[in-house]
């Protein structure tokens, strides 16, 4: 993955992610993440009775944005980016619990997205300038 795509990611930790429902709807929800760059990764995790819950399945593509908590419009930066969820690997939820402590307190399961393309937007480089990653 593209450093500044990476380091950017990182950075932030509030995501929009679009799922299909049964009848291929589009559902979107928000959640804290944690990234793992490593497995090129966003963790999160979402309570058991949530809606998002019960239509995350192994294999599922998702796709979302990723936007900094305070937005200049001279200077934007963003994220879009597509994956499919996959199990959590060994580890995932003490990191996304260290990152989130708070959470160990909320029931819920741990959920990951395996990035496959991501677009950043860089409008503080020069207006509409993209940066784009594919896993190939």
């Amino acid at each position: 993955m593209l450093q500044d795509i990476s380091r950017w990611i990182g950075a932030h930790q509030v995501a929009t992610i679009c799922c299909p429902d049964d009848e291929k709807a589009p559902h979107c929800f928000c959640c804290f993440y944690l990234f793992h760059p490593s497995s090129r990764s966003l963790l999160f995790k979402s309570s058991p009775g949530s809606r998002h819950a019960s239509l995350l399945k192994p294999g599922t593509a998702v796709a979302g944005t990723i936007l900094p908590a305070a937005i200049d419009f001279s200077a934007l930066q963003g994220i879009q980016f597509s994956g499919t969820v996959e199990n959590v690997q060994a580890g995932g939820e003490d990191l996304y619990h260290e990152r989130f402590p708070y959470a160990r307190a909320i029931p819920g399961s741990v959920y990951c997205v395996r990035l496959a393309r991501v677009k950043m937007t860089d409008n503080g480089v020069v207006f509409g300038h993209k940066l784009h990653w594919n896993a190939g």
